[in-house]
């Protein structure tokens, strides 16, 4: 069996996607105002998802299965959408919290009660 030429391919993109993840963490936490916070979450979602789907449509091509694009491109930006939908950032205490329930009309802080949505 050969060996798969694109492996070093997916060791560099665990390592950039890791290295993306605690980045972007570090950097939205340290933001001094909510306004910010969500900017910057908002930014490094869209990155984030950029980043993917050019992997994952690099690595299709590659391996000549272009329609796996057709699946994978609109899961990127449907999770994307979920992701930048279900997460708020409360004007009272900068606490980052993620909505449970997806269509409910209200969203409190957990930490403090405040209404987020």
């Amino acid at each position: 069996m050969k060996p798969n030429p694109l492996a070093p391919y997916f060791v560099v993109c665990i390592i950039a996607w890791v290295a993306l993840a605690i980045g972007s963490w570090k950097w939205i936490s340290s933001r001094p105002s909510t306004e910010e916070k969500r900017l910057w979450f908002r930014r490094s979602t869209i990155i984030s998802g950029l980043f993917f789907g050019t992997f994952i449509t690099f690595i299709s091509i590659q391996w000549h299965h272009p329609f796996a694009l057709l699946i994978f491109l609109p899961a990127i930006v449907l999770i994307g959408f979920l992701n930048l939908r279900v997460t708020f950032f409360c004007d009272g205490c900068g606490k980052m919290t993620q909505s449970q329930d997806w269509f409910s009309p209200t969203c409190y802080c957990p930490r403090c009660g405040h209404k987020l949505r």
